[in-house]
Parts: C-alpha cells; structure tokens; sequence
C-alpha cells in the first residue's frame, strides 16, 4: 500500500517528534532558527484549521507564489490536511503567467511570499475574486479586505487538525 504525503508527515512527527524537522536562516534576527518536528505539526495544523475557516470546497486550489522556505513547506501540507489541491507557482512567473495558472487551475485563496509577489497578485485581483490572499513577510501599506497576513491567520486556530482518511476505493 502506497503512503500519502499526510501519512508521511504524520508518521515522521511521531517518529521524530523533538528531532529538528526545518532548519533556515532568519535574516530579520541573523540567527539559525530550528523548528521540531512537533513544533512544525502544531503550525502545521493551525494553519490547516485556519484554511479550513475559509469554508471552501474540498478540493479546492490553494495556490503558493514564493521561494522555497519555511511557510511554503507549512502551506503546502496544511493545504492537503485542509482537503484542498496546492496549485504551485515559480516566484520568478510574470504577471501574465500567474493570471493565467490561477484562472485554469479556478484558484480560491493563495499564499504570497512577499510585496513583490502581492502586487503581481493585486494587479490582477479584479479578475480573479480570490478569497483570501495570504502574505508571508510584512509589506509596506495597508493591506485591502481579503489580504492577511501568515502570521495573524493562523494565531486564532487551535492545533488539532487530523489528516484526511484516505477514500478507500
């Protein structure tokens, strides 16, 4: 029997629980930061209940515009515990390009990385009516109704949040 990414991940917290799970570079602190396997379960799952709050379909597109990093792993797993499809896409596409990755794929929310990836998102917002659009690092100016920052919309969810059952067809 094949495993799932979610049974995988699931079964490397138990197995690894207080073992270093994510290691980065956190240039804002110039330190290394290290995240436990537990520790990255528990944002993990937050973040999950957080997407789950958004009360889109199962099977819904989450897309993720950023560089490889820490929350990119954390979106792309609890996007999959949320029951919803993770529509990936290259920090270096055009404008163009995202459009239309986002409208083929009907995205309904989407995690950036930056201001730079948040005003390639907002010059196409009017077209595109994603429900929420979720920023990884601080951006200068007010943010507009459906923007968030990652921090903030995982910080009223609790850390419960068991993986979809496999369908056993």
């Amino acid at each position: 029997m094949s495993e799932s990414v979610l049974t995988l991940f699931d079964a490397s917290v138990k197995r690894f629980n207080k073992r270093p799970a994510i290691q980065y570079f956190c240039p804002q602190k110039n330190t290394w930061t290290i995240k436990t396997w537990a520790e990255t379960s528990v944002s993990v799952n937050r973040l999950a209940n957080a997407l789950k709050s958004l009360q889109l379909e199962s099977g819904a597109r989450i897309a993720i515009l950023s560089m490889t990093r820490p929350e990119w792993v954390m979106a792309d797993i609890a996007t999959m515990k949320a029951s919803s499809v993770v529509v990936p896409i290259y920090h270096s596409s055009l404008t163009d390009q995202i459009a239309y990755i986002l409208a083929d794929a009907e995205v309904s929310a989407i995690f950036v990385e930056n201001d730079l990836q948040l005003k390639k998102i907002r010059a196409l917002e009017t077209s595109l009516h994603l429900k929420k659009i979720v920023i990884f690092d601080r951006v200068d100016g007010p943010l507009l109704a459906n923007e968030i920052y990652f921090d903030d919309f995982i910080d009223n969810h609790n850390e419960i949040c068991p993986s979809p059952q496999a369908d056993p067809k």
